[in-house]
């Protein structure tokens, strides 16, 4: 898997981690993560859009079409909605941003903040001194950014 941070980047923010570390006596941490689930209904919904949309396109022609359908034309159709259906379903599983269009907002947000409360405690960073544990978790899929500190900081936030 591709690192999502280049090492001198890394390094960078570790600098100035460790300096607002120093400067608040936070214990801070970073997660830069790919996404926040699998969002495994994405592909179900553009497929759903697709074939509904291909499925209009064929009742519109037919009505205004004076010729009987054959089972040609039948099959021909059926292929075409089914086709419109998994183009952009399969564009969903390759292009993070066509997939994006189909993530309600809300969804996004509930998961990302999930994610992070999860990562807060498999982190224990409930466990600082002060209970001073911040995290800063960046989801990059579903461009959203949470900032999550413990108890010990509400005083000064």
């Amino acid at each position: 898997m591709k690192p999502i941070l280049s090492s001198q980047d890394r390094k960078r923010l570790e600098e100035r981690i460790a300096d607002a570390e120093k400067r608040t006596g936070a214990q801070i941490v970073l997660a830069v993560i790919g996404r926040s689930d699998v969002y495994a209904e994405l592909p179900w919904i553009a497929f759903a859009l697709g074939a509904s949309l291909a499925g209009l396109a064929v009742i519109l022609a037919d009505a205004f079409s004076n010729a009987w359908p054959s089972r040609s034309a039948l099959l021909i159709q059926v292929a075409s909605i089914l086709g419109a259906g998994a183009l952009p379903a399969l564009l969903t599983v390759l292009i993070p941003g066509f997939a994006r269009v189909f993530l309600a907002g809300h969804r996004a947000e509930t998961e990302v903040q999930q994610y992070a409360e999860s990562l807060f405690l498999r982190r224990e960073l409930s466990a600082t001194a002060g209970r001073t544990g911040l995290l800063l978790l960046i989801s990059l899929f579903e461009r959203r950014v949470v900032v999550l500190p413990d108890r010990g900081l509400d005083p000064r936030l």
